[in-house]
């Protein structure tokens, strides 16, 4: 299928730059120009990198070639812009915050002088200029269409809307420097026509992984490797069908062109969206189905890079302090109109964001002592700071949240690594172009107060230290972005990882069999590491994703502990933000699920929380607590294929939920619990009712002799239990009250396990059948498992005293000699175990499962001598 010619293409190369987490909130484009000095049309057309004249940092030289001015007084026709970050040599930079232009990039660029010229080196000095607002500084042209667009959207034909909408802004009609006619699509010859391409989901960047990382197009048409060929990428840094990453046919992450299949290393700059071939002469087409990027992390280009990889690689963390990974430090200094980061409330925001993902997927950082440092630069010291004027770049500028400064290098072996990192945060008051309303929390941000969440972009930054580069995956119906995703919103609240940014941590950390050899640095220069980052325990929830087996069997009454402290979302398998209540939508943030079947009867199904416990004191908090909501299902349908739920429910605190009823005898059911606006709870759901057995453990009678028999029973947990009555039968049908036993619980929720004993002194002198009934506080019942105790005429030869209900317990022998040999066997008749003991000795069964079983006791020639029901409680 060939469609439509698009648009503005920025090549893919080694340089590193990027963008970091804007706030998405419209900034019309009239405004944008006012608080320009220039804006100018043009294309690049070539670009290098260098450093400062103090070896700090590393800079990029975009070359403009300039058609026209709409603002400002530049009658040159070639300028450079200067952006931070980039590749010299065996070092790079990568700053996330910084478009990074691309050779062919065309459109209008919104200009402020360059003020920091001093720093640089005199051949980059002259002529210079910085982008006044990052990638909102950008109208990116589709030639192809003659249209022109940005993050915000479409303006339409150039010619007729564009231009008169920017002269309008800048009071003044535009200068030509050089001809150049965006009247009109140009004609083009026969386009390349895409058949396919595989896999259709990859892992951009991840050149480690070649299987999810190659990409292999199929069609007609696709001309030779030479003149103008290159593979089309979406750019993740501006959204969908924004602007378009490059990958030229002379580029290192190209395997192979041929005129009817390339195959190509995805890069870290290439987004969920359109993907494309043009050929050598310039014309191009797109596939006719999109693109899926699971992840981003970071990568780039040398020659020196070894095979597998041949050319490409991909960015490694390391072992930088000898702990396993980096150590960061918050700048305390105050100097420059800095703050003292360790003093802010924000910090608190941002461990909370760093314990995340150190639990979720083993990110190794330690929080070391503070530092008076302010510089960015590669020195060793990982700082955490607020804006200022001393960190040797530019104040950050509205809309730009943060900034995350990453460091790389290469050794003698040719693979790249991740050497030191330094994070800076906006300043409101002291950062430029805007202000901006953080939300310290824990309370969730405000949409209505304008507050943007500090966790939330705490997470997103230290997605960058990472090494994660940026998705396409943004706000829909009330959810907030993914982590990675370009922009934050008002009010969003993304403090957990969607199953993107947690796929990318697990992948990022996983060990290579790479080699970085020998590493030489000169002074100040701190040492280069050679081991790769040692992953930490992590904490994710088992059931954090919908499972892939339902229960078989009865789920039991009592406590099920379910936590929310490290659970994530993923929009495959989680109900869709329109299912996870009963109308309407909400957010879907961190998600655990909860399987259940019910017994051979059905009926109701009792719902208690007990020991409601939050990861941070949401007390004062309003947009807090647990949403729930449960499903009549047997397998997961994913994502919007969820039925509508038969039930919801909130709760943000200990007590009683509506009872569900009517619930289906012998059937599945689902319970999803989701974080309101990503509350971090972990409690203990209490089941009861008769839509499940009985939450009794270990019921046992024993007759101890001819006049008396011993009952005993634990309970796992007791909801609302008022008490116990213990009934005797002589013929399994006909009941009597042998006791009334109160609850130690005394109808209030208790989760430990609770031991109760009674003797019968009036047993029958034939067999005697007992159960227990176990009476709540509103009257409803429940019955336990029968238990058969011999009559006194046929009393069994052995006696067993619980020791623990763990599962140890002691034999005594009845006028028995000898050794006796006994076998455990389970409910459904299997042996499980098989030994000989003596009278006295103990019968350990603590190794087993928690359950009931009993054992046959036989002497030696297996004649049997006695049986006992015995329980494991674990």
């Amino acid at each position: 299928m060939k469609l439509r010619l698009l648009l503005v293409l920025i090549a893919a190369s080694c340089v590193f730059t990027g963008f970091s987490q804007v706030l998405y909130q419209e900034i019309p484009l009239e405004k944008r120009i006012k608080q320009s000095a220039f804006a100018v049309e043009g294309k690049v057309i070539s670009k290098e990198s260098f450093w400062d004249k103090n070896h700090k940092l590393i800079y990029t030289s975009n070359t403009i070639e300039v058609y026209k001015v709409f603002k400002g007084n530049i009658s040159r026709n070639r300028i450079n812009i200067i952006t931070t970050g980039g590749q010299v040599g065996n070092r790079g930079l990568h700053v996330s915050d910084q478009a990074d232009l691309g050779i062919e990039q065309t459109g209008v660029f919104l200009l402020n002088t360059y003020s920091r010229s001093e720093n640089l080196p005199s051949q980059y000095s002259t002529d210079i200029f910085d982008l006044s607002l990052g990638q909102l500084a950008i109208v990116s042209y589709d030639i192809f269409t003659a249209t022109a667009q940005d993050m915000f959207g479409q303006y339409g034909s150039i010619k007729n809307n564009l231009y008169p909408r920017i002269e309008s802004a800048s009071g003044t009609a535009y200068t030509t420097i050089e001809e150049k006619n965006f009247d009109v699509p140009p004609i083009m010859p026969d386009m390349p026509a895409i058949t396919n391409f595989s896999p259709t989901t990859v892992r951009a960047g991840a050149i480690l992984d070649p299987t999810n990382n190659v990409l292999t197009i199929n069609g007609t048409d696709f001309g030779t490797a030479t003149g103008l060929a290159a593979v089309l990428f979406d750019d993740p840094n501006d959204g969908t069908n924004g602007s378009f990453t490059v990958v030229p046919y002379n580029s290192l992450y190209i395997v192979s062109w041929s005129a009817t299949q390339v195959v190509v290393k995805v890069p870290s700059r290439a987004g969920t969206g359109l993907v494309g071939i043009r050929d050598d002469l310039g014309a191009f087409s797109f596939a006719g189905t999109n693109l899926n990027v699971e992840f981003s992390v970071f990568d780039g280009t040398h020659p020196s890079v070894p095979p597998p990889s041949g050319g490409a690689y991909q960015l490694k963390l390391m072992d930088t302090d000898g702990l396993g990974g980096y150590t960061i430090r918050y700048s305390t200094n105050t100097a420059g109109s800095g703050t003292d980061f360790n003093a802010s409330s924000e910090k608190a925001a941002f461990e909370r964001a760093l314990d995340t993902w150190k639990k979720t997927t083993g990110f190794n950082i330690t929080v070391g002592a503070t530092t008076t440092n302010q510089t960015v630069d590669y020195d060793g010291i990982n700082t955490i700071m607020w804006d200022n004027t001393n960190t040797g770049n530019a104040l950050l500028a509205y809309p730009t949240l943060g900034i995350c400064y990453s460091w790389s290098s290469a050794c003698t072996d040719g693979n790249w690594m991740l050497i030191d990192f330094d994070i800076v945060f906006f300043k409101d008051g002291l950062s430029t172009g805007g202000s901006v309303n953080f939300n310290a929390g824990p309370c969730a941000a405000s949409g209505a107060l304008g507050q943007i969440d500090f966790e939330t972009v705490a997470l997103h930054e230290l997605g960058h230290a990472h090494t994660f580069g940026h998705i396409i995956d943004g706000f829909a119906a009330s959810n907030p972005a993914k982590v990675m995703h370009f922009a934050a919103s008002v009010g969003a609240n993304r403090r957990s990882p969607d199953v993107s940014s947690y796929t990318a941590g697990l992948y990022a950390l996983t060990a290579s069999a790479q080699s970085y050899g020998t590493c030489t640095t000169l002074p100040p220069d701190p040492p280069v590491p050679t081991t790769e980052m040692t992953p930490l325990s992590t904490f994710v929830p088992s059931n954090d994703n919908c499972p892939a087996s339902f229960p078989g069997t009865t789920t039991a009454t009592g406590a099920h502990p379910i936590t929310l402290f490290y659970s994530t979302s993923n929009k495959n398998v989680d109900p869709s933000s329109t299912q996870i209540v009963c109308s309407g939508s909400a957010g879907v943030y961190n998600t655990v699920h909860f399987p259940i079947r019910t017994d051979a009867s059905g009926g109701d199904l009792g719902m208690t929380i007990a020991n409601y416990t939050t990861i941070a004191d949401y007390s004062s908090c309003g947009n807090t607590g647990v949403r729930m909501a449960v499903y009549q299902l047997s397998a997961c349908p994913g994502g919007s294929s969820f039925p509508a739920p038969i039930y919801c429910n909130s709760f943000l605190a200990n007590g009683a939920i509506t009872s569900l009823t009517g619930l289906a005898a012998n059937t599945n059911y689902l319970i999803v619990f989701d974080g309101v606006a990503n509350s971090k709870v972990s409690f203990d759901f209490v089941l009861s009712g008769t839509a499940l057995p009985v939450s009794l453990q270990g019921f046992d009678a024993q007759r101890t002799d001819k006049q008396k028999v011993k009952l005993s029973w634990v309970t796992a947990s007791e909801v609302n239990v008022k008490e116990f009555e213990v009934q005797r039968s002589s013929d399994k049908i006909n009941y009597t009250v042998a006791a009334v036993v109160a609850s130690k619980s005394q109808g209030r929720i208790t989760t430990t396990l609770q031991e109760y004993e009674l003797t019968d002194v009036n047993p029958s002198r034939s067999n005697s059948y007992y159960r227990l009934k176990i009476i709540d506080i509103d009257g409803k019942s429940q019955f336990s498992e029968i238990r058969n105790v011999k009559g006194s005429g046929e009393q069994g030869r052995f006696r067993l005293r619980t020791i623990s209900y763990t599962g140890l317990y002691q034999v005594f022998a009845d006028d028995y000699t000898g050794s006796i040999q006994y076998e455990v066997y389970d409910s459904k008749g299997a042996m499980l175990q098989k030994n000989i003991v003596q009278n006295g000795q103990n019968i350990d069964i603590r190794a087993l499962s928690k359950g009931n079983y009993f054992i046959r006791f036989s002497d030696a020639k297996g004649n049997l001598l006695d049986t006992h029901h015995v329980a494991v409680i674990q």
